[in-house]
């Protein structure tokens, strides 16, 4: 067998409590190397370097003496420990938290030195206090096929889930979830995602994890995973992560808002026609109008607020508005607006909805012109409907004329001497009141009435006798 030399390389510091007893500045670390021949032959094994500054390298060509790592003629196969290696730690050092300890030894052979390897070593970094563990955990769905457009999640179907840890201290880290909305997941059992010896700066993939839907989650069109890890490491305060994932969409999420404002004008004095103190009843909606569920609905100028509103609901609210004289005047009602808003989830939605415009069924305006009137011969003529006039009447008795059509004003009037009574509007029961004037003279008339164009409607007999 050819001549052949190497070595295995091994180290460690001596246990401390660094929670308890964290080391400080100018603090001597010491260091153990196990360091194994794998050569053939008998050869030297010598510290090159290394962040040692003590009792690890040789000393220099005629200085003294001192303690170091060197080991002259191992036997091959042999082994040596070299317990002398110190470093003494640096305010960096202390910063930092832990101490990397990186060496590498040259092995060449005793009879043949040009037979010779360089043997580098990088050890586990050496905890000098608490708080140095570190994770980077995420997660992710994994069903990156799925169209969630035409093929959305429903209750009781299972998410894949897929979860990256990552060890981002200088321990090495054992990562164990304890909680969270997935099977499976914890330990024990398999499928979990526990690692029990994650190396500094390595991460894994745990990718067994399902979440089951939940008609809820189904309804909002997504669910939030939450889970719990514990990371720890020998001699070191055990960390928690509690580890929000967002919102996983289940369904493609179309978040609408929609809405409607009605007005309706309710008759208070049972007039028929608009009046001030007359009633508008406003009516607003606010519809979901999206394909998921919406939370946190306010409309605060309709009065609307609900904390869910599922898709394709609605809510409903009324509000009265007294009639003014300016809105009379106006012969109208302005349309009205109000905003809504409402989220789902991390998504918000805001509409502006505007109508209730409603014009005003106002009471026709009094002719602003009276008709010429002429003296008629009615005592041959026939009436086309009788109004219903008594017998007699007297000054300042109220004459009622029946048969008139609600809605229209007419014009009154005493034939024989033109004598005007006005423009009077009737009552809801079609009839027109007036107080016959004083100045009306006794004896044999006829009531006549008009309408707005001047058009004589009928007439009746009206016998006016002294009062007795």
């Amino acid at each position: 067998m050819a001549p052949q030399v190497g070595l295995t390389i091994s180290g460690a510091a001596p246990a401390r409590d660094v929670v308890a007893s964290p080391y400080q500045a100018g603090d001597v670390l010491s260091y153990t190397f196990t360091v194994k021949s794998t050569s053939n032959v008998t050869a030297n094994s010598v510290p090159v370097s290394g962040t040692f500054d003590a009792g690890f390298l040789p000393p220099a060509p005629g200085a003294p003496s001192s303690p170091n790592c060197r080991f002259n003629n191992l036997a091959a196969g042999a082994s040596y420990n070299c317990t002398t290696a110190k470093h003494t730690l640096t305010a960096q050092d202390i910063d930092r938290g832990y101490f990397v300890p990186e060496a590498s030894f040259s092995i060449t052979a005793s009879a043949t030195p040009s037979l010779t390897k360089t043997v580098p070593f990088a050890g586990a970094a050496v905890a000098l206090r608490d708080g140095l563990l570190a994770a980077d955990i995420s997660g992710t769905r994994s069903d990156v096929g799925r169209d969630l457009a035409t093929q959305p999640y429903a209750a009781g179907e299972l998410v894949p889930y897929s979860f990256n840890v990552a060890n981002t201290g200088p321990l090495l880290e054992k990562v164990v979830p304890t909680a969270g909305n997935f099977s499976p997941f914890v330990p024990d059992g398999p499928g979990n995602c526990r690692y029990s010896a994650l190396p500094a700066g390595q991460d894994y993939t745990c990718a067994t994890p399902r979440h089951t839907v939940t008609a809820e989650e189904a309804d909002q069109g997504f669910f939030i995973p939450k889970t719990t890890w514990e990371v720890s490491a020998a001699g070191q305060t055990t960390r928690t992560y509690e580890v929000d994932g967002g919102e996983m969409d289940l369904k493609v999420r179309d978040v609408q808002l929609a809405g409607t404002v009605t007005a309706a004008w309710k008759d208070a004095d049972g007039d028929r026609f608009a009046s001030a103190g007359d009633i508008a009843l406003y009516t607003f909606t606010v519809g979901n109008a999206g394909n998921v569920a919406l939370t946190g609905l306010s409309a605060p100028d309709a009065g609307i607020s609900q904390d869910i509103l599922a898709a394709g609901g609605t809510v409903t609210a009324t509000r009265e508005y007294v009639l003014t004289a300016a809105d009379i005047a106006a012969g109208k009602l302005e349309a009205v607006s109000f905003e809504a808003g409402a989220s789902n989830g991390a998504k918000p939605v805001a509409a502006t909805v505007a109508g209730g415009e409603l014009v005003l069924n106002l009471q026709p305006a009094q002719p602003a012109t009276e008709p010429a009137l002429t003296a008629q011969d009615l005592g041959e003529q026939a009436a086309p409907f009788d109004m219903g006039t008594l017998d007699k009447y007297r000054n300042g008795q109220k004459v009622t004329l029946k048969g008139l059509d609600y809605g229209q004003w007419y014009y009154v009037y005493l034939n024989k001497n033109s004598y005007r009574i006005g423009w009077l509007f009737p009552t809801t029961d079609n009839t027109v009141e007036f107080i016959l004037p004083s100045g009306v003279k006794n004896g044999r008339d006829d009531v006549v009435v008009l309408d707005r164009e001047g058009k004589q409607v009928s007439f009746d007999r009206l016998q006016v006798t002294p009062k007795g």
